[in-house]
């Protein structure tokens, strides 16, 4: 049982934290208003995908795109790439590829293939200039690294700005992927730990495997709580209500010094009920009654109840076999009980008066 008692509590622990952590962050989110997270403030529509002109001049058809793709499509879409005409190609599988429509290329094979778009890092930038409201430098465009949440070869250019703005742009079509910067970030972050989801690269997600592991731990917390209860309710500890009352004798030095008449609960609480009541401390202890401080040990003057786990967790063969036990563990019966002359001394530490 105390194994199932040490578990519940690290648990509550873990649980507790993780809860607070997302009361804590669901106020911020709630409270800060979203303008100010907000990752657009400079950006403005994007001229780098539109619709094509029909002035433009297409030189692949799209019976050449089918023939020459090799790719299981589902949707040909033709657009425009800083005033140029591309196809953007959908697969079966979603994944999309983007060709010129104004040309092919030769192979050394003198084989004809479709040209795929990669822009220059001078075009990137000029794409990431349209985008940007404001006056700010932009810095060069940077390659991103190990980044699953941007598509392959998205490219990062910042702005020098109030906020720090960085622009993604897609090589390979043209598109801007978003604007992020320091306040969006801190908005990401709340999220992170509002959703549980550490796992920053992957996006922010509520299906996740922190989630489900939480969800596991609370359930074993509320099984050993549940374990912990009948434990106590077998131990008699809520019930049953005795329909005459005990009386408990608390002794120092073989001299009465509180008479107690208690009709339920343990030993302990009924005692610190009775020091209360005196406006003192009773027995103090750190873990509340749960057994794993040993300070509520007392001695039974006359017959003992059986030691239990914690009892002989707690005390040594020596203490169990003169009658102390831990007066938290114990439900109420009549008996006679000796304290040390230090719980005597924090008994009445708030008090001149000693009850006789």
């Amino acid at each position: 049982m105390i194994r199932w008692q040490q578990l519940h509590k690290w648990l509550g622990l873990l649980i507790g934290l993780q809860l607070l952590l997302w009361i804590v962050t669901g106020l911020l989110l709630n409270m800060i208003p979203s303008v100010w997270f907000s990752a657009s403030m400079h950006q403005q529509q994007s001229a780098s995908a539109q619709a094509t002109p029909i002035s433009l001049q297409i030189t692949v058809s799209i019976n050449d795109v089918v023939r020459l793709s090799h790719l299981p499509l589902s949707d040909i879409e033709l657009i425009t790439i800083l005033a140029r005409p591309a196809y953007q190609l959908t697969q079966v599988n979603g994944q999309q590829v983007f060709v010129w429509a104004d040309t092919l290329q030769t192979t050394t094979k003198h084989q004809q293939v479709l040209s795929r778009v990669s822009l220059t890092d001078l075009q990137i930038h000029q794409i990431a200039r349209a985008s940007y409201r404001g006056d700010a430098k932009l810095a060069p465009a940077k390659a991103l690294k190990h980044d699953n949440t941007m598509p392959v070869g998205t490219l990062m250019i910042t702005a020098n700005d109030e906020v720090d703005t960085r622009i993604y742009v897609n090589r390979h079509s043209g598109s801007v992927i978003a604007h992020q910067n320091n306040r969006s970030d801190y908005q990401q972050w709340l999220l992170m730990l509002h959703f549980m989801d550490y796992n920053s690269e992957n996006g922010v997600s509520f299906n996740h495997f922190w989630t489900q592991i939480i969800a596991v731990l609370s359930l074993i917390f509320i099984i050993s709580g549940i374990r912990l209860l009948v434990y106590q309710l077998h131990q008699g500890h809520f019930w049953p209500i005795k329909k005459r009352p005990v009386t408990i004798n608390l002794y120092e030095s073989q001299q009465l010094i509180a008479q107690i008449s208690a009709h339920s609960g343990c030993m302990l609480d009924n005692i610190n009920k009775h020091a209360n009541a005196q406006q003192a401390k009773g027995l103090i202890t750190e873990c509340g009654g749960g057994g794993q401080c040993g300070q509520c040990v007392v001695l039974y003057l006359s017959t003992p109840p059986s030691a239990c786990e914690y009892d002989i967790a707690k005390l040594s063969k020596r203490k169990l076999a003169l009658g102390y036990r831990l007066s938290c563990q114990h439900i109420i019966s009549n008996a006679d009980l000796g304290l040390s002359p230090q719980q005597v001394s924090q008994w009445y530490e708030n008090t001149s008066d000693v009850n006789q």
